[in-house]
């Protein structure tokens, strides 16, 4: 991995306007072992003989070919399936950013206005083939918070503004393909023409694609008076909040068999 940055600050206006900004980066390569179950060529064109659909090409596409048999305690190879063996890589970045100002706006009265700017992000990958089910996780965080302080003799009044954004993000890469026929009707409820998710028991499944996204607004406002009466300190205020967001997650659709014979027969166990 590699971890870098640097800092610069100084006087903008000597005595009145100042600025600090650092900036980190952060870059992550690692190899991950990824393991699978897969179908062998003659399972293969079994199913493409018996569910001749575009999308079951499409599902069959996205296994690779098996590297190593599937032997059982007995001794016995499996007929229908392989095991897939390969190494992926997971990538990691994150740029990160902090600016500052400080403004002397007169004798006794400051402002500080900062900002914050997160933008990690994720690559995980799956056994598929040809990234045909990693995992994207870009997330992005915005922050600003403001604070203006004033003095007169032995009052202080304190004012902070703070704004918050979050947006959380993951995407499976095969939730994004879709139907191959061009006459389709469009969707009728969201996603539904997603290459499903199928699952046969006891051999083979996936790939199991879903999406998620948080998205989250925050704002706030704090005022802050006190004032120092010989040996106390009387203080008062409030604060304001308010947030506001949306959630979306989604699946591919899911066709789930409890044999290979089911599956060859198109009669499924459960459709979601």
């Amino acid at each position: 991995f590699n971890q870098y940055g640097g800092t610069l600050g100084g006087p903008i206006f000597r005595n009145r306007l100042f600025f600090f900004a650092t900036y980190e980066g952060y870059r992550e390569k690692v190899q991950l072992d990824l393991v699978g179950n897969t179908p062998n060529q003659q399972t293969r064109n079994a199913l493409l003989a018996a569910l001749p659909f575009p999308e079951t090409k499409i599902w069959l596409d996205a296994f690779p070919a098996p590297t190593e048999a599937i032997v059982s305690t007995a001794g016995v190879v499996d007929p229908n399936r392989g095991r897939y063996r390969g190494l992926g890589t997971r990538r990691r970045t994150e740029n990160h950013v902090v600016a500052k100002g400080d403004l002397s706006v007169a004798n006794g009265a400051n402002l500080a206005v900062t900002y914050t700017r997160m933008r990690p992000w994720t690559l995980i990958p799956r056994f598929f083939a040809n990234g045909a089910n990693d995992q994207d996780v870009p997330n992005a965080q915005d922050r600003i918070a403001a604070q203006y302080v004033m003095t007169a003799g032995s009052w202080v009044s304190e004012s902070r503004f703070g704004w918050n954004l979050v947006d959380l993000d993951r995407w499976d890469a095969f939730f994004r393909v879709m139907d191959p026929n061009p006459n389709a009707p469009p969707e009728v409820s969201a996603f539904a023409r997603r290459v499903p998710w199928i699952n046969i028991n006891n051999l083979f499944s996936g790939p199991d694609a879903e999406i998620f996204n948080l998205h989250n607004h925050t704002w706030s406002y704090d005022q802050k008076v006190s004032r120092v009466i010989d040996r106390h300190l009387l203080k008062l205020g409030f604060r304001w909040m308010r947030s506001s967001g949306n959630k979306l997650t989604a699946q591919n659709p899911q066709f789930q068999y409890a044999s290979l014979s089911d599956a060859l027969a198109n009669i499924p166990l459960a459709v979601n």
